[in-house]
């Protein structure tokens, strides 16, 4: 795997978050472009990327040589999943944007589909918490039987 030297997402320490979020929100030195569906272009550094999974690396390294920066990458993403995505990798940490079941739904697309395994597993911990008499979210959805079907009234 591609390795930069001596930048490592931070683990938890305040001072590294810190940092991380700064750098995140320092957009003069972003190599990369991240290109949502609908058009809207989030500038992102490629080291945090590229230490997620395999996928970000193979779509983000090139040939240094004849290397153009920034690299430009095009995602079917919405822009608030893009950036929440991006707000985890740089701090480890899960912002207030989306919560619940159904709030990560599109967040654990993303990282299924850029294998980011340390992502889905953070995605993945507040639903294994328990919610209700020691049941987690996912064994609710998983135990609770589908409401019934609909009954289309007939026309006489």
């Amino acid at each position: 795997m591609f390795v930069y030297k001596g930048l490592e997402p931070p683990h938890n320490d305040p001072v590294s978050v810190r940092n991380a979020k700064d750098f995140r929100n320092d957009t003069s030195v972003c190599d990369c472009v991240l290109i949502c569906k609908n058009g809207v272009h989030i500038k992102a550094h490629r080291i945090f990327l590229i230490k997620q999974s395999d996928v970000w690396e193979n779509a983000l390294v090139r040939d240094t040589a004849s290397e153009t920066l920034p690299i430009t990458h095009q995602l079917d993403f919405d822009p608030p999943v893009v950036n929440y995505m991006l707000d985890w990798v740089y701090t480890q940490q899960h912002t207030a944007e989306f919560t619940g079941v159904a709030g990560f739904a599109e967040p654990l697309r993303l990282a299924e589909k850029y294998n980011m395994k340390d992502f889905m597993m953070a995605l993945a911990q507040p639903l294994m918490a328990p919610v209700t008499d020691g049941m987690t979210a996912l064994q609710i959805i998983h135990t609770t039987p589908p409401p019934p079907p609909v009954q289309k009234k007939k026309k006489k």
